[in-house]
């Protein structure tokens, strides 16, 4: 059963600018934004309300990004979740995707990019809520539609040389 709520997105950021950044490029797609500067604070909010979609940095003055990842996960949180971090390097990206993340951009990003992420995640009225006792409906993200055009590539090339001469 999938429960059609606002979208609304909550960007969790310890740096106020970025934070403001966020908050301005969801605005500019007509998204509501709430912000939290600690992992307990978005914790608590995500608990309390339902979200499109989470903006996650990893580094948080008191529980890392990629706890809240996994206390949101075990508490049925089934927002997709994208980590936006400062730190680089194959062993961030494994351990937020590990934790539960949908997605990791690296900062610096390209602003145009993340914008198009967040579209993609955070259609308005396509959030899949969880109740008590209910299977999740969840839409497929967008890297699992890139996973999908690729093996489509693959098989359209491995087709075209079937009827080469």
């Amino acid at each position: 059963m999938t429960v059609h709520v606002d979208t609304r997105v909550l960007i969790v950021d310890d740096d106020d600018a970025n934070r403001t950044v966020l908050r301005l490029g969801c605005e500019s797609l007509g998204i509501d934004v709430v912000e939290a500067a600690t992992g307990i604070r978005a914790l608590e909010l995500a608990s309390a309300t339902s979200f499109a979609l989470i903006l996650l940095d990893l580094g948080l003055p008191d529980i890392t990004g990629a706890e809240v990842c996994r206390c949101l996960r075990a508490r049925a949180v089934v927002a997709p979740i994208i980590v936006v971090s400062a730190y680089s390097g194959q062993a961030h990206v494994e351990l937020a995707l590990a934790a539960g993340a949908d997605e990791y951009i690296e900062k610096p990003y390209r602003a145009a990019r993340l914008l198009v992420r967040i579209r993609a995640y955070a259609r308005p009225g396509d959030t899949g809520v969880r109740l008590p006792g209910l299977p999740v409906e969840r839409r497929p993200g967008p890297a699992t539609r890139d996973e999908g055009r690729d093996a489509r590539r693959r098989w359209g090339s491995a087709r075209r040389r079937e009827f080469m001469p």
